[in-house]
């Protein structure tokens, strides 16, 4: 039953859960405790539940807040589709998206991405037939993230005592793709070696010279709350010259050894 807090709602004087805010994993939640026999009460102050299943419209086009499609709901056995069965009593129909599902507008071209990995892999590879193997691979790589998530997610959904004992070893392979960084820059070999910027998912970026893949000449790293370090670097390590400013603007400079300022 939903009920508008501006109108006087009636609750009963017990609950099993509360659940605070209305979004997607909220939702998911409630609706299975609730099946499960639990009395549960969902509170939202926004005047409509979804959170990032929100639209809103301007001038006539309508915008996704959040999610604006699902994968994986078209194969019976995936765990996504079971569990919106679930949860739905198996009423939700889904709406298939044509063949093509996206389509990437830059300038005056256009690229459609087409349902069906195969189809998907063909489509790319006519507009970049040079790129076929990195294509491929990207393809791959996309199934084996996808793999390790698995666990991950498990991970999060197991007792505390299991969590301590088997959990780190559940999400290691998926932390093994999710905090690899980016580098774009000069390289010998395989080996960043020159001049490059390397930037991590948390938000920390170094732009500056690098040595057989370690920090090394003059850069600057620039950390997620504004702070900057801009000298010298040795092995991985603020070493020499160099001037560390916080994000409120103070700053130390000075000769640093392997990232302590020597007074």
């Amino acid at each position: 039953m939903i009920q508008s807090y501006k109108k006087n709602p009636t609750l009963i004087k017990n609950y099993d859960t509360i659940i605070i805010g209305s979004g997607m994993g909220s939702l998911t939640t409630a609706a299975i405790l609730a099946k499960e026999g639990q009395k549960v009460l969902v509170l939202e102050r926004h005047y409509t539940a979804g959170g990032f299943t929100h639209v809103f419209k301007r001038k006539g086009f309508e915008w996704d807040v959040g999610i604006h499609y699902i994968g994986e709901v078209q194969r019976p056995t995936s765990v996504i589709k079971k569990l919106f069965d679930y949860i739905s009593d198996s009423k939700l129909q889904w709406a298939d998206m044509g063949e093509v599902y996206d389509k990437i507008i830059i300038g005056d071209k256009e690229y459609d991405f087409v349902k069906g990995t195969q189809n998907f892999k063909n489509k790319l590879i006519e507009y970049f037939p040079d790129e076929k193997l990195a294509i491929e691979n990207y393809v791959k790589l996309v199934f084996k993230t996808i793999k390790t998530s698995q666990k991950f997610y498990i991970s999060k959904a197991l007792p505390s005592i299991l969590n301590f004992l088997i959990g780190k070893k559940m999400r290691t392979p998926f932390y093994n793709y999710s905090d690899k960084t980016t580098y774009e820059g000069e390289w010998v070999k395989t080996k960043k070696h020159g001049k490059g910027i390397e930037t991590w998912p948390n938000g920390y970026t170094y732009t500056g010279e690098f040595k057989n893949s370690v920090w090394s000449g003059q850069g600057i790293l620039a950390f997620p709350d504004g702070s900057t370090y801009n000298g010298e670097w040795a092995n991985g390590f603020m070493n020499g010259q160099g001037t560390f400013t916080w994000a409120d603007g103070k700053q130390k400079s000075g000769i640093w050894k392997n990232g302590k300022l020597q007074e």
